[in-house]
C-alpha cells in the first residue's frame, strides 16, 4: 500500500468526525435557542388573557366579611382556583356556620373557629347557618 493511500484513509474519518463535530455544534445551538425561547413562553404563560380582558394569571387576595343565613349561599362566584381558603366563623356568632359544597353543608363551624379549604375555588364552597344570621370572615390568596 502506497503512503498517500494511506493518509487518504486516515484522513476521511477524520473529515467524517469533524463534520460530526460541526453538526453537533449547530444542534447544540439550536437547543439552546428553544431553551430560550421555552422560557419566554413560561414568562408569558403568567399573564392570561380572555376576551381581551389581561391580568395576572393567579388571583388577586380575596378578603371578606359574610352575613350567612340559613339558605345555602356560594361563598363567591370566583372561579379561580385557590391554594387554600380560609373560612372563620366570627366570635359573636350565636349558632354554628355550616360548610360545605352545593348539595351539603355539614361541616360546623362554631364561633371563633377556622376551617381551612385546599386546592379549590370560592364558588365551590357554600355556607349556611344553622339558625339566624350568623357572620363568617373569609381570606384567600392566588393560586
Amino acid at each position: 500500500m502506497s503512503t498517500q493511500y494511506l493518509r487518504k484513509l486516515i484522513e476521511k474519518p477524520t473529515e467524517k468526525v469533524e463534520g460530526l463535530a460541526e453538526k453537533l455544534d449547530r444542534l447544540i445551538e439550536k437547543l439552546e435557542s428553544v431553551e430560550l425561547k421555552l422560557d419566554d413562553i413560561s414568562s408569558s404563560l403568567k399573564t392570561l388573557s380572555v376576551g381581551g380582558i389581561t391580568g395576572a394569571f393567579e388571583p388577586d387576595l380575596f378578603v371578606t366579611d359574610i352575613n350567612v343565613g340559613t339558605t345555602p349561599r356560594q361563598l363567591s362566584p370566583d372561579t379561580m382556583r385557590r391554594d387554600e381558603v380560609m373560612i372563620m366563623a366570627d366570635s359573636a356568632n350565636t349558632d354554628k356556620v355550616l360548610v360545605g359544597n352545593a348539595s351539603a353543608q355539614t361541616y360546623p363551624l362554631v364561633a371563633g373557629s377556622v376551617v381551612g379549604i385546599q386546592k379549590t375555588a370560592l364558588n365551590l364552597i357554600y355556607v349556611r347557618a344553622a339558625s339566624g344570621t350568623q357572620t363568617i370572615h373569609v381570606i384567600c390568596g392566588g393560586g
